[in-house]
């Protein structure tokens, strides 16, 4: 997490979010970071290693609307499994995708494979 924490953008501010799951209340926060292109990407971690971190990309012009979609959909109650409906390939899930600009899941149990993932998608221009 301190990786991610200095890479945010000095105009952005780290966001804590309550992520149930599970039955379960846990902390968790939202990195936004500027890609070489201006687009930004939102990356999802939970203060529990064992969770993968989930990567969303959108426009400046989007970032209100998405980023309120994105804190709704972590913070509520109303269904359990967020993190398997967000990697599904069901016809609801690749909707979801869509609405929250979901880019990817990335499992990271290499701190040196998940820091170049992380550069590479920051000087993508895509």
């Amino acid at each position: 997490m301190k990786y991610l924490a200095n890479k945010i953008n000095p105009e952005f501010r780290l966001i804590p979010v309550l992520e149930y799951a599970n039955g379960k209340v846990e902390d968790s926060f939202l990195f936004r970071i500027r890609n070489k292109n201006g687009n930004i990407l939102l990356v999802w971690e939970n203060v529990n290693t064992s969770r993968a971190t989930y990567i969303f990309k959108f426009t400046e012009k989007k970032q209100e609307d998405v980023l309120k979609k994105i804190e709704d959909f972590i913070c509520t109650s109303d269904f359990e499994h967020k993190r398997s409906m967000l990697s599904s390939d069901t016809l609801v899930s690749k909707k979801l995708q869509l609405e929250l600009c979901f880019l990817k899941k990335y499992s990271h149990e290499n701190i040196g494979d998940f820091k170049a993932e992380i550069e590479f998608l920051i000087s993508a221009t895509v």
